[in-house]
């Protein structure tokens, strides 16, 4: 309870310069909710990236590390970066 107090300080000089309000409860359910939102963008990546391993003709695992198809690997960044995108534009 005291790394939250400590949070809370240090939001207090945040707080002044935005004229906000934060206290414990504001903290924690913000936190909750980051974690929340964190863990369901990570199960829809997981089903995202089952679903591509699924369409494809080829093993996306074999093409990237054994064969060392770059074009595979760039389009799986930009599929992860696309995902990371539409959840931080959720948690904001």
């Amino acid at each position: 309870m005291e790394v939250v107090a400590v949070a809370v300080a240090d939001f207090a000089q945040v707080n002044k310069i935005l004229g906000e309000q934060m206290d414990e409860s504001t903290l924690i359910g913000q936190v909750g909710s980051t974690l929340l939102y964190a863990f369901i963008g990570t199960i829809v990546f997981i089903i995202v990236l089952l679903l591509i391993e699924t369409v494809t003709k080829f093993s996306i695992q074999k093409q990237v590390v054994e064969e060392g198809n770059i074009a595979v690997a760039i389009v799986l960044a930009s599929i992860i970066a696309s995902l990371g995108m539409i959840v931080s534009s959720a948690i904001g």
